[in-house]
């Protein structure tokens, strides 16, 4: 990556600084209630990199277990929420990318959880919209397994696309029921 692509980012009070040195893989903006909670915020805008292309350059965030799947990380002094990633061996981390020191490099590519959407909120820009949980990565993955099924395997390079959303969809699966019992 480019000393140009390099994505950097803090908290409200600049007592935290992040890095990612790789283009995300995933964007977007996620409507679901544990990420309304935690932000207090009525979406979140969300980028995803590889977890070896992400770290702290300066100060360290607390951790916050959000779910049984998943944890959050923020600067303890101003509360800015940093970073979601899964709780056991995550593979990338979701950016909350509001954090960034320029938000506008990324590309948002869907709006995901719209069935928990903030009361009042209208969306007008031509995102794909999804009920659920179920974002293009997870979609992949799926396609992925069908070919699998038919006896069409995948070839290694869109194999290895779907490493992603294997840990989206397990991921997805359990807040869905999650925030069905809530």
């Amino acid at each position: 990556m480019k000393t140009d692509d390099v994505l950097e980012g803090g908290c409200a009070c600049g007592a935290i600084r992040y890095r990612a040195t790789a283009v995300p893989t995933d964007a977007g903006f996620c409507h679901c209630r544990l990420c309304q909670k935690t932000t207090g915020a009525a979406v979140t805008a969300s980028a995803s990199v590889p977890i070896g292309e992400f770290e702290y350059v300066r100060g360290e965030p607390r951790v916050y277990k959000s779910s049984p799947w998943g944890e959050r990380r923020f600067c303890g002094h101003c509360g800015t929420q940093l970073e979601y990633r899964e709780s056991a061996a995550p593979q990338t981390v979701e950016i909350n990318y509001a954090t960034l020191d320029d938000p506008t490099r990324i590309s948002p590519s869907w709006h995901v959880w719209c069935a928990s959407m903030f009361p009042g909120l209208s969306l007008s820009d031509d995102l794909p919209k999804y009920q659920d949980g179920a974002s293009p990565a997870s979609r992949s993955l799926e396609k992925c397994v069908r070919l699998r099924r038919l006896g069409r395997f995948a070839t290694p390079a869109a194999h290895a696309c779907c490493i992603h959303a294997v840990a989206r969809k397990i991921s997805d699966a359990a807040r869905l029921d999650t925030l069905r019992t809530a």
